[in-house]
């Protein structure tokens, strides 16, 4: 924390917007008026992990100020689209959205010593259909006790861009992810604010949940040149939202969900299939080893901070049934059986992301888990039970955001379903007013969000969980738990 003179409680009302503790609120702990803060309902308040062990300081630097601009005062449509993804303590891919036909250098510099790192590869993929390349970028031979600038320069050596670079620290604890999905392009009001926010908290890397994308719209994508229709709107959403103009990148890994994959609520069965499940990748790129490990569609695993991350694919294998709502396919066999063979008992905590809710049966006509193939999740349970590692879901797709408490009699234990949705895209209200959730401990509606969790790992995994309104920058609902 910032000086000695630090008042938790009051930087925790002043965040919330609350002018005193008198009344009621003095005798609440920070953490309960974390709970107690929830906009559609805050008279209520959630239970909370009272163990002292559980709670993380919840301290200033989760709303930060902007920090140092790199970026000589340019603005994000004079600037380069750059994304971090797949990284290490060493290793790193980084990959920008480029004009063709214009040369660019672009090196990593070691920000003390001024040298150019190690380059791995550096590849482009283009077509003949559109103005713009990916330019794919592996660099290795890094330490993450070290910062690093990367130099975007023309070819007559002016600078274009430049932007600051660090690998994860895997080891670090406590860590801190940030979830996030339902990126619209449209959203223009907070298409850019809303990442700006998000990396105010200072993630060490950013885990996207699906609809990254929305390839279609405003247009279909259908059999009529379905190539030129993906890649033109991937390239268009990489120019437009603020997530690949930070002047400091983070980190990000990806999964997908129905619009990234080119068709609302679609199965797998689309003739592009193979094109978008390479080109989703080539744009969210991870490394091969050293911590992640791929499986079949576009997951993989991602072992970081005592955790297991396992990205999941809710769209390629995905087989709607032609009698029943309730009983089409959702992984499929060999992608729920990577998932087993996977979680191998090392003791670390999984996490199992997955484009739509895994818990979602309370809305019964909507796509989620339950509602669409409620045996295959119950034989998914009964197989994560097996396992000595305890297991929490994360979801994206509802356009709200919500934590589900799910019962020990699936697992052994109590979990969490946590859903962040979206960080730039409408919203529902309330839809909890006419669908009910009995599972729900936390939630609020109506407003563009993410989440932001700090991870402690002793003998559990202790939790600091916080959903954030993408456009105010203001906490909606927190609360701590161990798992």
């Amino acid at each position: 924390m910032k000086g000695s003179n630090f008042n938790r409680r009051e930087f925790v009302l002043k965040t919330l917007g609350l002018a005193t503790s008198a009344g009621a609120l003095a005798t609440l702990s920070p953490e309960k008026l974390l709970a107690r803060h929830m906009l559609n309902d805050p008279s209520r308040i959630i239970t909370i992990d009272d163990d002292p062990k559980s709670l993380i300081d919840f301290n200033e630097d989760l709303i930060l100020g902007e920090g140092e601009n790199l970026r000589n005062g340019l603005t994000d449509s004079q600037k380069v689209s750059i994304l971090q993804g797949g990284t290490s303590k060493t290793q790193t891919i980084i990959n920008l959205a480029l004009p063709k036909n214009t040369k660019f250098n672009v090196a990593l510099i070691e920000q003390i010593t001024g040298e150019a790192q190690h380059i791995v590869s550096d590849t482009s993929q283009t077509f003949s259909f559109h103005s713009y390349r990916l330019r794919s970028l592996h660099f290795s031979k890094l330490s993450p006790s070290l910062q690093y600038v990367l130099e975007v320069k023309s070819e007559s050596g002016s600078l274009i861009d430049r932007r600051g670079v660090r690998t994860i620290d895997t080891d670090k604890e406590p860590a801190r992810v940030a979830l996030a999905s339902c990126a619209l392009d449209l959203a223009y009001g907070t298409r850019e604010l809303a990442w700006k926010n998000l990396a105010k908290a200072k993630p060490d890397v950013i885990l996207l949940m699906g609809d990254n994308f929305y390839v279609d719209i405003p247009m279909p994508v259908t059999s009529w040149a379905p190539q030129r229709l993906i890649w033109g709107r991937y390239m268009q959403n990489r120019r437009t939202q603020g997530l690949y103009f930070l002047d400091h990148l983070i980190p990000v890994l990806a999964t997908w969900d129905d619009h990234d994959f080119g068709k609302n609520d679609t199965n797998g069965q689309v003739p592009w299939r193979e094109f978008v499940q390479k080109e989703f990748r080539r744009f969210f790129p991870v490394l091969d080893g050293d911590g992640f490990s791929r499986g079949p569609g576009i997951n993989f695993k991602w072992s970081a901070f005592g955790q297991d991350f396992f990205m999941m694919d809710s769209r390629s294998y995905r087989q709607h049934s032609l009698f029943s709502f309730t009983k089409s396919t959702f992984w499929g066999n060999d992608q729920t059986q990577w998932l087993f063979d996977s979680a191998e008992e090392n003791g670390n905590t999984g996490w199992i992301l997955n484009g739509l809710q895994f818990f979602g049966g309370y809305l019964p006509r909507e796509e989620s888990f339950e509602a669409t193939s409620k045996a295959e999740l119950e034989s998914l349970l009964t197989n994560l039970k097996k396992k000595s590692r305890k297991f929490i879901f994360c979801s994206g797709d509802k356009h709200h955001t919500e934590v589900m408490k799910i019962e020990k009699e699936y697992l052994g234990y109590s979990s969490l379903e946590l859903t962040a949705s979206g960080i730039h895209q409408l919203q529902l209200r309330n839809p909890w007013s006419t669908s009910p959730n009995p599972r729900q401990i936390a939630a609020a509606g109506g407003h563009e969000n993410f989440m932001v969790i700090n991870i402690k790992r002793q003998k559990s995994t202790y939790l600091d969980i916080f959903s954030v309104a993408s456009k105010h920058n203001k906490i909606l609902y927190g609360f701590s738990q161990k798992i």
